[in-house]
């Protein structure tokens, strides 16, 4: 295509490991800006998985713990169109770099969050919600099909990692019914928690 649909759009991505980097990678597939955000001496991540992950866009090197890097990424969020993470609830406050300080800097920024499991969720919050963390806590190993319970089956591991990809799916599309509403609504902060889009997901199962 000589022009893709989203080629007007700048997107930050501050995502790591698989959830927010799809989610990027899906909207450079649809040709916006992508300007991914690494620590100084990269991710720690190689391999064709990652140069998946990576491609279409460009990759900048931040400190976000300097005064220097914070700055930068506020001067970057300016121009931004959508912003991706997928911390922990309150990292990127703690970075200075929260939703309520980029749209503070930018009113039509579209911030998407992407938490293992929802900021309001008084118990689970905080916990490092690694994929297998978010599959075992939410029935991924038990509940993948009514037939496992009928059946007697035991749990069953499996390395898929379901929660990022529909985290990732739902995350893509939240970002683009935002910018598409922007005009009359303005910028907007999307959480979309790994748990509930997993759940989601099993539910078609």
């Amino acid at each position: 295509m000589p022009q893709r649909p989203l080629s007007h759009i700048r997107v930050l991505d501050f995502g790591h490991y698989l959830a927010g980097p799809l989610t990027g990678m899906m909207l450079a597939d649809m040709g916006a800006k992508v300007i991914r955000i690494t620590p100084p001496g990269g991710t720690g991540f190689d391999g064709p998985a990652f140069d998946m992950l990576s491609r279409g866009k460009q990759t900048l090197e931040l400190d976000l713990k300097s005064e220097e890097g914070r700055a930068t990424a506020i001067e970057l969020a300016k121009r931004a169109d959508a912003v991706i993470e997928n911390f922990r609830p309150g990292v990127m406050q703690r970075l200075g770099l929260g939703p309520d300080t980029l749209r503070a800097a930018n009113d039509q920024l579209v911030y998407l969050s992407m938490p293992g499991f929802a900021s309001t969720d008084a118990e689970l919050a905080e916990l490092p919600a690694w994929e297998a963390v978010i599959a075992a806590y939410t029935g991924q190993f038990t509940d993948m099909g009514l037939n496992r319970r009928l059946m007697g089956i035991n749990p069953s591991f499996s390395p898929l990692t379901l929660a990022s990809a529909y985290g990732a799916s739902f995350g893509a599309m939240s970002v683009l019914f935002a910018l598409n509403a922007r005009e009359a609504n303005g910028g907007d902060h999307i959480e979309v928690p790994l748990a509930a889009a997993l759940l989601e997901g099993l539910v078609y199962n």
